[in-house]
């Protein structure tokens, strides 16, 4: 009887045992998961477009060697499959004291742009070419939506900077003389970068805002530029104006801007203007590297000695793969645009 009471509280007890087992189970199965901690908001996907290839910095050209080039990626090239338009800016009208030919060189300047643009036919390239007329306050501009690396051609930009500083008394003249001669004069690239150690990127950005430039930039290393042949001709014209230096600064920088030397057959207009009575001058840039697309570029100033006019401003800028360097096309521009501008001037 013992024996039976002992056997069937072991089964109730083990009854029982199983009995909050099961419980135990069940109820651990019914709560729910721990929560996974929170992704983290996704990020925005959406990238800033980089910038133009900051291309090499321009062969220069020396009175004694030849220097290498300093290797970097090539600008990609502005696409030719179809010509920008050209457009001539109609000048203010003849009762605004300007020159009474003003009101009809918009007509001329149209007939200009068919020349240009005849003479450049197949070309084997992407260019643009500006003018502005000083007198009238008008443009000429050839292919308005192109825009390059505009080589070493955009170093008067720094040098503009560094005479202004010059001027305003934070930098001594005679710290950079020899350099502006050796810049202007051969385009050395080296002399430029000193210029642009003693000057900071808010005073190269004054010479652009000044200038009017809209749609280019050149960063306070000049290496990094991307230009519109119209608005490198507006940094031009504003150096001519007197809008960026005053008279005594203008005249140094023009002086030794028509003294240029340049390496045959890298010109995009030549260094002799050609015609007696006129002072001529440029910045002129070239890149030839081996095995990529040549640059060529003038960007520089036109004024009658006598002052009968205040001259034109000019920016002719080329990114071409023609294998030769010397090739007649783009030498036929400069006849052109000389004509043209004489022309006007003595109108």
């Amino acid at each position: 009887m013992r024996a039976n009471r002992w056997a069937f509280t072991v089964v109730l007890a083990i009854v029982a045992g199983l009995a909050v087992l099961l419980f135990l189970v069940l109820e651990d199965g019914a709560s729910p998961p721990p929560a996974e901690p929170p992704e983290p908001p996704a990020a925005d996907t959406a990238t800033p477009s980089p910038p133009p290839a900051t291309p090499a910095p321009t062969a220069a050209a020396t009175p004694t060697a030849t220097p290498t080039s300093t290797p970097a990626v090539t600008p990609t090239a502005t696409p030719a499959a179809s010509p920008d338009p050209a457009r001539a800016t109609p000048a203010a009208g003849p009762d605004n004291g300007r020159p009474a030919r003003c009101a009809t060189v918009a007509g001329r300047g149209a007939r200009l742009i068919e020349s240009v643009e005849e003479a450049m036919t197949d070309y084997e390239g992407v260019w643009g070419l500006a003018l502005i007329d000083l007198d009238c306050g008008s443009s000429v501009v050839v292919r308005p939506r192109h825009s390059q690396y505009p080589a070493s051609a955009g170093k008067v930009v720094i040098l503009t900077a560094a005479l202004r500083a010059v001027q305003d008394g934070l930098l001594e003249f005679e710290l950079i003389e020899e350099a502006v001669e050796l810049v202007l004069h051969y385009s050395l690239d080296k002399q430029t970068d000193e210029i642009a150690e003693l000057i900071t990127p808010e005073q190269v950005a004054e010479v652009m805002v000044r200038a009017g430039v809209t749609s280019s930039y050149l960063e306070w290393h000049w290496r990094k530029a991307w230009f519109t042949p119209h608005d490198l001709a507006r940094v031009w014209a504003s150096i001519v104006r007197g809008e960026q230096l005053d008279e005594r600064w203008t005249a140094h920088l023009l002086r030794l801007a028509s003294e240029v030397v340049l390496p045959e057959g890298k010109e995009a207009f030549p260094a002799d203007f050609g015609v007696e009575g006129y002072r001529y001058g440029q910045k002129a840039g070239y890149w030839t590297p081996e095995e990529e697309s040549d640059i060529f570029v003038s960007a520089g100033y036109v004024v009658p000695e006598d002052g009968a006019s205040t001259g034109f401003t000019f920016a002719f800028l080329i990114e071409t793969w023609e294998e030769d360097i010397f090739e007649p096309k783009r030498r036929a521009v400069f006849p052109l645009v000389r004509d043209f501008m004489v022309a006007e001037m003595e109108r």
